[in-house]
């Protein structure tokens, strides 16, 4: 079973790897396709988060981008994988 968190960090917990090394690594694993997508559009900062989709301008500033799993901090790709308790 793949855990898309595992993974992620053993490429954080790794000495600094310049971008290119890493998505090179990344493309050669050996799990699924839609595994490397979702870690590359982490790395990337791509999910559609409301943090992110404020950014783009998607949403209205008025609108709620706290997390709605706990409403208490905004829900960005950090918080959702690395910081929230609810998962």
């Amino acid at each position: 079973m793949y855990v898309v968190k595992e993974v992620y960090g053993s490429f954080i917990s790794e000495e600094t790897v310049e971008n290119e090394d890493f998505y090179q690594i990344l493309w050669k694993l050996n799990i699924p396709s839609k595994v490397k997508d979702f870690i590359w559009r982490v790395t990337l900062d791509r999910i559609q988060t409301m943090d992110n989709l404020n950014k783009r301008h998607i949403i209205t500033v008025e609108a709620n981008l706290n997390c709605v799993f706990n409403n208490e901090f905004v829900e960005s790709s950090n918080h959702l994988l690395f910081e929230c308790k609810y998962k």
